[in-house]
């Protein structure tokens, strides 16, 4: 007589068996993996966190010492040079630009003037010049009109007072309209 045992098809499949192309097994896979990168994701973040947040402590405490505050206040003192710098190279820029004064028409002034003549007081208004010379006598008052003249330098030259005093000393005031833009 053959025994039969009821059982063993239950016996038999006690062991799980996982079948790797089962849509459900993939499904399961790909929860896992997106439950642990989630999990991974949240831990960096954390970690990151709280970096951020010792590296920001240690940052307030550095604003908050003195050597950072006279830093700073050094950093915008040299910015403030520097802008300054940059305009006065603008002003210095444009002056020269201008072509009014330079160290031409000084030179070319001074050797026009006669060897008996010196020049007390020059003011400029926009184009006209006012000076004011220490002359010897008339004649050299007329010499010095008509050397300004011919010196090329001004469109109009005119002498407006001689005035001489007790010692004989004379002072001449001439008036002069400068050329534009033909003297440097």
């Amino acid at each position: 007589m053959k025994d039969y045992n009821f059982f063993e098809d239950y016996q038999t499949k006690r062991g799980i068996s996982i079948d790797i192309k089962s849509p459900l097994f993939i499904a399961a896979l790909v929860l896992l993996i997106c439950v642990a990168a989630s999990i991974g994701l949240v831990g960096r973040n954390l970690i990151m966190t709280s970096q951020i947040g010792s590296i920001n402590e240690e940052i307030q405490t550095l604003q908050a010492s003195q050597k950072y505050i006279k830093a700073s206040q050094l950093e915008l003192s040299v910015n403030s040079m520097v802008q300054y710098d940059q305009s006065a190279q603008g002003v210095m820029q444009t002056f020269l630009s201008s072509s009014v004064i330079g160290t031409e028409f000084m030179k070319t002034l001074a050797h026009k003037l006669p060897a008996t003549v010196t020049m007390t007081t020059f003011t400029l208004d926009n184009a006209s010049a006012n000076f004011t010379f220490n002359v010897p006598n008339r004649k050299a008052a007329a010499e010095l009109l008509l050397s300004l003249k011919d010196s090329g330098l001004f469109q109009y030259v005119e002498l407006s007072t001689v005035f001489t005093d007790d010692t004989n000393n004379s002072t001449a005031g001439i008036t002069a309209i400068l050329k534009a833009g033909e003297v440097k």
